[in-house]
Parts: structure tokens; C-alpha cells; sequence
């Protein structure tokens, strides 16, 4: 038996009059059970038609039921000996959608399960939009063992437009060869019996539509066909429920060097050594269709600069088929479109992706919390259900592409990007003031993966003065987290700069270039940090800012300390040292007797370093500045050791190691 089906249906000469009716059910291949079912479609007996009839309704009274049976089996003969005369040969509604690489392991696996079960084996495949699921699927079907397993009787059938049940129906009817309007029985009768292939394509979308329970007893009807094997695709992470699958496989993106191989593979004329093709493989985020799409426009191309200035201003519209329809299989925003058409994504996930698609490190599910309060769970679970989101360290996130059609397409509404945006610029503020100080390397922790959304935070908040205001007081903490990490935020710098010279905002632009200069200076970029360190200070001198005129003043020793200019280096910070005493800064005229100390160290003036490092410690010590104080405390042991004073050296080294354990 097959999964509780009769395993064969036999035909039997004998007109049935005496015979008990499980014996003649018996006889006739059939189960008392098809009684109670053939008339909802699910079952229809064969042959002897007068024979059955008068089987299950012995009752001479019972002539209209009897009627009706015959009816039913006179209609299911003819649309078979249809069927039969029309039943296509091959796979005819295929379409090979090209290269499946990196798939070994998952095509191996579903190959083995289709043709190993004697019953038929019910195979599931799921995987976000572009995954590759369609083509994975085609090219089981199209095995060698599959095809020696099942011949001619393969069939694949699309639902990506079917919402209902009876619309599968009628597209696995269209499929096989028969008319569309065939009855349950006949399609079934088409099926089953022999071994089989029906291979589902896109069965998400009629199963998480209204008729979802029905569509779970139709899959279970047709796995429990003899015979009939089915393989049924979905979009997502959330199996198809109802049905005992006997495999299922979840397709991933493909790794760098598989990504690397198959778009090489598909461009043709572009080089391997390319440089811009690691910044494709980085936008395509691994991505099947994607990688096909681009690198067949690439194929044109003697190189990959100009398709990448394109993909800068258009983004992911680009990975689509110039001539194609538009639909999910030649365009990749049609295939994520298609997704984000589920009826199981909701105004929850609705509002997370508009979220995630303006921030390019993810987010923190407690920063989720954060911002969505009680929808956070149901908005991740349906952004998952879809195939959409992607953990990434403790984060959810989009893929790169996936992020830009968010971001282009689908921005947040008003109210929710104003609470990211100052969710972000908090964090930068409330972290940024611990850095370098007693607890700061918590803060460190916490703020070096957010650099990237509080980047985006700023350049969200540049168009009016309230933000830039905003915007404006997180520059310091965020200077210090560059030069402690080596992270880049030069670009939303520099928009911030702009939009306030625009406006004639001159201490906001001074505050701007004083970071740009740092990132340069922490790059080894000493000229360009000189000019723009020049340029903040002309913009502190006239505005009267004589704080950041002492940073600007501390910048440029610090450059010319570094490019062993010592003596210019001694006069700027004498300067900055002087305008810090009058602003009352601490840690500024502590930073500035620091460099003095590093110079006289360098020149061999020791004792005279040494007493500048004492008066260094202890400003940083009087203002909290544990990293401050670590430089000092290495300073003097570098000192000691010089003078080989080991003991002495090493006591200090420690506790400079301490204070740089402590500030993180």
C-alpha cells in the first residue's frame, strides 16, 4: 500500500450481483473507503462501471445514487482516454534558467530522496527571492536519475500567480496536458499510479492565501498518490505546515569564491583581477540571480568602472534582463517585490524593512525593541516567514541588495525615521562622552558596530538646524571612536560640513573639518590633515571659538610631531597649550604638555620629559582621562627602560596596561 492507497486498481469482469462488497472491492482493486470518498473527487473507482455501481448501492431503491455514479465514472473514462491522447512526452513547460553552481550538496540530496522511495517522496525547497529555487528545481527534474526514475511522467507546474486551491487544480491540469476544468478525479486518476514527478513551483502563494486549508489537503491528496513524487518550492524560511515532508532543503547564498566563479563564469570578457569585481560580489551579497543578472550585463563590458558608476546611481535596478518582462525570474527588485506581495507581511514587517533599509549595519534586536516596542517579534518573524532577513552576529539585517531596494523603494514614514535617527544620534552622544574615560570599554564595544548607522543617522539629519544641532554634538565622540577603531566616517562628515557652510553655520563646519583632519591624520594623511586643520581654525578664529582653535592648534602639533617637524611641533602646542589654560580645558592643556614630553623623550631631554609627563598625568588624572593618563604612565616607562631602570619600567608599563584595559 501506498501511504493508506491501494497500490493498483484491477478490473473485474464480474457484474458484482452477490458478491459481498469488501470482497468485490477487493477484486476490484479498490477500498470500501473510495464509497465514502468518491464523491468529493478524491477517489474515483475504475471499469465495470455497472458492476461497481451495483456493489456500493445494492438497494434497488437506491437507483439515483446509483446514476450518479455512473455519471461520475462515465466522465472520468473520457477525460483519461483524453488525457491519455494528449499526455505531453517530455517536460515541455521547463525551461533550463542556466547555471546551478554551488548547489551539489542540495540537488545530491533531493535526487536521493526522489528516486530511492518506492512510494514517492515529498520534497520541500525553501530560500529567500533569487535564492535560486526555480533553477535548483529544474535541474532535479532534468537529472539523468530522475529522469530514469520517472521517464516521461515529469511535470512542473507554476502558482506564483495562484491563490486557491481549485486554481492549483487548474494549473496541474493545464500542465499534464488536460483541461483545465477536469474534475479532482480524473486529475488524480492522471497522476497516480505509476511513478511520477510534480514539482511545485512557488507553492508559497496559494498555501499562505485564504484557502491555505484547503491547499494542505489537496499536497496531502497528491503525496498520497502511488507513485506520484512531489518537490513543492517556497519563498522563505517557513515550511509549508499539513504534510509530512520526507526531505527539505534551505538554500543559502553562495560563498565568496562560488559567487566569484559563476560571475566570472557568466561575464565572460572581464578580467579576474578586475578592481571593481569585489565590489560587485560585496552589492550582490551572494545572491544567485542577482550574479547572473549583473554579470550578464557585464558580459558586454571590457571592464567593470563604467557598470559601476551605473550601479552607484541606480543600484540594484540594474540586476535585471534589459529586454526581459519584469517578472521574478529576470529582474531582481520584481523578485523581492514579489516577496513583499505575501499576504503573511504585514504592516509589522512593513515598517522593519523600511527600517532596515536605512541602516547599513543591521540592528540589535534590543534596538529593534527599541524602536517597534511590541511589534518588534511579529515585524522579525514575518521579515523571516518571507525569506527576507538575514542573522548576521546577534544582528538582523538585509543582504546588500535586498537593503538598497528598502532603502530606494520603501523609505519609513516620517515618524519612524525621526525615532531612528535620534535613536542613533543618543547612542553616539551617551557612548561617545565614555570613550578614553573609566568604562570605556563597554562603550567602545557597543558603539564601533553602530558607526555605520550613526553615519547614516547623520546624513538623515543634515536637511534642518534642529538636526544638524543634533547631529553636531556627536562629532567628538564619534573622532575618538574613528581613531580608536579605524573606521571611516568621512563622508557623512562631510555632507554635515557642507549643509553648514551653506547655511553660514561656522562653528558646526569647524567642527566638521576638526574630524575630517583627524580621520586624515589617523590615515597618515599629514597634508591633507594640515589643510583642514587650517580650515577649521580660520573657521573657530571667526567665530570665536577658542576651544576648537586650541584643538585645531593640537591637531597640527600632533601632524608635525609625526613628520618629525619637532620644533614646529614644540611652537604649535605651546599655542594650544596656552589658548586650552584659557578656556579652562584640562584634558586639552594635558594632551598638549603630553606632546611636549613626547619630544623632549625623543630628543633624550629626559628629565625634562619626564616632569612634563608628571604634569600631563596629572591634569588627565584630575579630568578622568584614563586613556590620557595610559599614554603618560607608557611614556615615563619608556623612559625608565631607556635609562634601565627595569623594575621601574615594568611597574609603569602595568599600570599604563591597566588604564588601557579599563578604557577599553
Amino acid at each position: 500500500m501506498a501511504r493508506g492507497r491501494t497500490q493498483s486498481r484491477k478490473t473485474s469482469r464480474a457484474g458484482g450481483r452477490g458478491w459481498h462488497p469488501g470482497e468485490f472491492a477487493a477484486a476490484c482493486g479498490v477500498t470500501l473507503r473510495t464509497e465514502r470518498n468518491w464523491r468529493t473527487g478524491a477517489v474515483l473507482p475504475e471499469d465495470n462501471i455497472e458492476g461497481i455501481a451495483q456493489v456500493f448501492y445494492p438497494d434497488p431503491a437506491a437507483e439515483k445514487e446509483r446514476a450518479a455514479l455512473r455519471q461520475a465514472l462515465h466522465e472520468d473514462q473520457l477525460q483519461r482516454r483524453q488525457a491519455a491522447s494528449r499526455a505531453p512526452a517530455t517536460i515541455s513547460n521547463v525551461r533550463d534558467t542556466g547555471l546551478c553552481l554551488g548547489r551539489d550538496i542540495e540537488t545530491n540530496r533531493l535526487v536521493t530522496a526522489l528516486v530511492t522511495s518506492p512510494d514517492g517522496a515529498s520534497v520541500l525547497v525553501l530560500g529567500g527571492p533569487g535564492y535560486g529555487k526555480t533553477t535548483l528545481t529544474e535541474k532535479v527534474a532534468i537529472h539523468p536519475d530522475v529522469i530514469a526514475h520517472f521517464g516521461a511522467r515529469r511535470w512542473i507546474v507554476e502558482l506564483e500567480t495562484v491563490h486557491t486551491a481549485a486554481g492549483m487544480l487548474a494549473e496541474v491540469a493545464a500542465s499534464i496536458g488536460i483541461e483545465r476544468t477536469a474534475q479532482r478525479p480524473a486529475l488524480m486518476g492522471q497522476l497516480g499510479g505509476k511513478a511520477a514527478l510534480l514539482v511545485l513551483d512557488n507553492s508559497e502563494t496559494p498555501w499562505r492565501a485564504d484557502d491555505r486549508r484547503a491547499v494542505e489537503t489537496l499536497l496531502r491528496d497528491l503525496a498520497a498518490l502511488p507513485g506520484l513524487a512531489l518537490m513543492a518550492s517556497v519563498r522563505g524560511e517557513e515550511g509549508v505546515s499539513g504534510l509530512g515532508w520526507s526531505e527539505q532543503v534551505w538554500l543559502e547564498t553562495l560563498p565568496p569564491e562560488i559567487s566569484r566563479e559563476l560571475f566570472l563564469l557568466i561575464a565572460g570578457r572581464i578580467r579576474e583581477d578586475d578592481p571593481d569585481l569585489q565590489f560587485f560580489l560585496g552589492e550582490l551579497g551572494g545572491i544567485p540571480l542577482a550574479i547572473r543578472l549583473v554579470a550578464t550585463r557585464a558580459s558586454t563590458h571590457g571592464g567593470l568602472a563604467s557598470l559601476r558608476r551605473q550601479w552607484e546611481r541606480h543600484g540594484v535596478s540594474l540586476a535585471a534582463e534589459p529586454d526581459g518582462e519584469g517578472g521574478r525570474l529576470d529582474s531582481l527588485v520584481a523578485s523581492i517585490e514579489f516577496s513583499l506581495g505575501s499576504r503573511r507581511f504585514r504592516e509589522e514587517g512593513k515598517r522593519l524593512f523600511r527600517l532596515l533599509g536605512q541602516l547599513p549595519a543591521g540592528l540589535l534586536p534590543d534596538d529593534c525593541d527599541a524602536l517597534l516596542k511590541e511589534a518588534a517579534f511579529d515585524a522579525i518573524d514575518q521579515l523571516r516567514a518571507i525569506g527576507l532577513l538575514r542573522d548576521r552576529e546577534a544582528r538582523i539585517d538585509l543582504l546588500p541588495p535586498v537593503r538598497d531596494v528598502a532603502r530606494r523603494r520603501h523609505p519609513p514614514q516620517a515618524s519612524d525615521t525621526t525615532a531612528w535617527v535620534s535613536h542613533y544620534l543618543a547612542l553616539a552622544k551617551r557612548e561617545g562622552d565614555h570613550l578614553g574615560k573609566d568604562g570605556g570599554g563597554s562603550a567602545i564595544t557597543r558603539l564601533l558596530p553602530e558607526i555605520p548607522n550613526i553615519g547614516a543617522a547623520i546624513l538623515a539629519s543634515t536637511a534642518t538646524p534642529e538636526g544638524r544641532a543634533t547631529a553636531l554634538g556627536v562629532v567628538e565622540g564619534l573622532s575618538k571612536a574613528m581613531r580608536y577603531s579605524g573606521l571611516n566616517l568621512a563622508g557623512a562628515l562631510e555632507v554635515l560640513a557642507n549643509q553648514c557652510a551653506t547655511s553660514g553655520e561656522l562653528i558646526g563646519e569647524a567642527d566638521c573639518l576638526w574630524g575630517l583632519a583627524g580621520i586624515a591624520r589617523m590615515q597618515s594623511r599629514n597634508e591633507e590633515a594640515r589643510s583642514l586643520y587650517e580650515q577649521a581654525r580660520d573657521r573657530y578664529v571667526r567665530a570665536g571659538g577658542l576651544s576648537g582653535e586650541a584643538d585645531c592648534l593640537l591637531g597640527l602639533a600632533d601632524t608635525a610631531r609625526m613628520q618629525s617637524c619637532n620644533e614646529e611641533a614644540r611652537s604649535l602646542y605651546e599655542q594650544a597649550r596656552d589658548r586650552h589654560v584659557r578656556a579652562g580645558e584640562l584634558i586639552g592643556e594635558a594632551h598638549c604638555l603630553s606632546g611636549l614630553a613626547e619630544i623632549a623623550r625623543i630628543q633624550s631631554r629626559y628629565e625634562e620629559a619626564r616632569s612634563l609627563y608628571e604634569q600631563a598625568r596629572d591634569r588627565h588624572v584630575r579630568a578622568g582621562g584614563l586613556i590620557g593618563e595610559a599614554h603618560c604612565l607608557s611614556g615615563l616607562a619608556e623612559i625608565a627602560r631607556t635609562q634601565s631602570r627595569h623594575e621601574e619600567a615594568r611597574s609603569l608599563y602595568e599600570q599604563a596596561r591597566d588604564r588601557y584595559v579599563r578604557a577599553g
